[in-house]
């Protein structure tokens, strides 16, 4: 079966470690998806949202050490878009937990949106800064 969350290639930022941890991401989210279309009961549901949304969060604080680290110029805005997203996520969190079932299907579309517009813009954009800095510490 297709999902909404297979990896292309065009999603690469070229940097093996975050290609990685965003490949990781599109698999969790894609096994929450799958759960939610095969009718998986609502506390398989909540773990695989809980997993997305730590794993989301430990994906953002290593992409913003090695940002810090090469001194990424536009690293406060893409905090603060890290921020934003899993502000929103955990909104979607609370909704769910508070019964509103439907909110599941809601927070994939919007997440999917999100991850591919942030990946191919915000991420695009600063790797040539990571590797222009790596390839000056070597």
């Amino acid at each position: 079966m297709v999902s909404m969350y297979d990896w292309k290639d065009c999603y690469s930022v070229h940097l093996p470690s975050i290609d990685r941890e965003h490949q990781n991401l599109f698999s969790i989210a894609a096994k929450l998806h799958s759960a939610v279309l095969t009718g998986r009961n609502r506390s398989v549901l909540s773990a695989l949202l809980d997993r997305l949304i730590r794993y989301t969060e430990f994906h953002f604080a290593h992409e913003e050490r090695i940002l810090e680290r090469v001194g990424y110029t536009d690293l406060q805005a893409h905090r603060s878009q890290h921020a934003a997203l899993t502000r929103r996520v955990v909104e979607f969190q609370t909704g769910f937990e508070d019964g509103n079932t439907g909110l599941m299907i809601a927070v994939l579309v919007f997440l999917k949106a999100w991850l591919v517009g942030h990946i191919q813009t915000s991420d695009a954009k600063y790797a040539p800064f990571v590797v222009l800095a790596d390839s000056m510490h070597h």
